[in-house]
């Protein structure tokens, strides 16, 4: 029992040497908070002979200074501009019915001007059918006095002109004859008219009256549906809301002092308020005279674009950034779009040829885009030669041995 002691005192310090040679060795220790430690700049070292670069495809190329107009970046809003949005209303009180029945009318379903969308089957009160039955019955009356009249006349005309007549009374009785006949014809054709809207005898089978079709009054898209099918409708009622979302307006609110730092004239650049749109082309809007706007709460003046939208890619409200030009210009380190690769947290970066055949990945941060170029700084120089071809290729030489790793286990 009292050799362990001993034993302790004698094989502690040899565990102590041993781990002190590991750390000492380069092996990386977790540190007491607990976080891991910072990547090493050489851990993003990649060797890629000559030859590999030629089978990857890989290519260079320099980074370049340019005076570059200084933009001011922003959020904008895009919105409908006036007379682009309307109401397709119910022409009278009744039913409403899709056409064809089982047609799905959506927001977002693209309609062209003049098609049928559905109809309205009127309901009738008992005295709005009263009120029918009694048009129905002067019309036939109508129609039958007029036939009866129309006839008369006609055989008396007939019997003048057989007769030869030429004196004065007979001329003027001719001339009455005609009237009459035109005054007959007239009111027949009138009272016809009516005849599709009004019921049909015999009245104690029911009746209804025609359906009224609704077309679409313009072409665009349904933003909202107000009603649903067999839903009943008053006259006037909002059926639908359709918008034509080419163009949009883009209203970019600017405090006083940037109001005045971009030029009457100039384009705004614009792309999607999102966290994948890094590799997509900023759209260009071109400024529209209309009233400025100010607010003197916020200090702010709004500056309005035209946005073309033929493919309908934008939406009125939506949010997007904004980049306007000002009136400085400044030096900035450009490079091709095609060097930036992006991780996961969305951290931009690039590889930087350190030799023949060595490659670096630099972290950099993203001013703007120009063009096909990406105005940056930190992590490259003007001068510096940055992989803009086979960058993936790179980037899978960079971890191959993490995957391989990864496999075995």
């Amino acid at each position: 029992m009292q050799c362990r002691p001993v034993f302790l005192l004698l094989v502690l310090p040899v565990l102590l040497f041993i781990a002190g040679c590991r750390e000492k060795d380069g092996e990386e220790s977790t540190p007491s908070d607990g976080k891991a430690p910072a990547a090493n700049p050489s851990d993003r070292i990649v060797r890629i002979s000559e030859e590999q670069q030629k089978e990857f495809g890989i290519e260079v190329s320099i980074a370049d200074k340019r005076l570059l107009q200084r933009t001011l970046e922003t959020t904008g809003w895009l919105q409908l501009p006036p007379g682009r949005e309307f109401l397709v209303r119910s022409p009278n009180a009744g039913f409403f019915t899709p056409l064809p029945p089982n047609a799905a009318l959506e927001v977002g379903l693209h309609v062209s001007e003049g098609k049928l969308v559905g109809q309205v089957q009127s309901v009738l009160s008992p005295i709005e059918s009263i009120q029918l039955v009694l048009a129905k019955e002067e019309a036939d009356s109508v129609i039958g006095q007029s036939t009866a009249s129309l006839k008369i006349a006609e055989e008396q005309l007939r019997a003048l002109q057989a007769n030869d007549a030429t004196g004065a009374v007979s001329g003027t009785r001719m001339q009455q004859l005609r009237e009459t006949i035109a005054q007959a014809t007239a009111a027949i054709n009138e009272s016809k008219q009516k005849l599709p809207f009004l019921p049909e005898e015999p009245y104690d089978k029911g009746f209804q009256l025609k359906p009224i079709d609704v077309n679409w009054p313009q072409s665009g898209i349904i933003s909202e549906v107000l009603v649903a099918p067999k839903q009943y409708v008053s006259a006037g009622d909002p059926l639908f809301r359709v918008v034509q979302l080419d163009p949009l307006w883009l209203k970019v609110p600017l405090f006083e002092s940037d109001f005045l730092r971009v030029p009457t004239d100039s384009p705004a650049s614009l792309t999607p308020l999102a966290a994948d749109v890094h590799n997509l082309e900023p759209v260009t809007a071109q400024p529209v005279d209309h009233p400025m706007e100010a607010s003197s709460a916020t200090r702010t003046r709004s500056k309005y674009f035209r946005l073309p939208n033929s493919d309908g890619a934008y939406r009125a409200g939506q949010a997007v950034r904004v980049s306007l030009p000002i009136d400085q210009s400044s030096e900035e380190i450009v490079i091709p779009r095609a060097a930036l690769i992006w991780d996961a947290s969305g951290s931009s970066w690039v590889y930087r040829k350190q030799s023949p055949d060595t490659f670096q990945r630099v972290r950099v941060e993203v001013i703007r885009t120009v063009g096909e170029f990406i105005a940056v700084r930190r992590g490259v120089n003007a001068g510096d030669a940055v992989a803009t071809r086979g960058t993936q290729s790179i980037f899978g030489e960079e971890f191959r041995n993490d995957i391989r790793s990864e496999d075995n286990d």
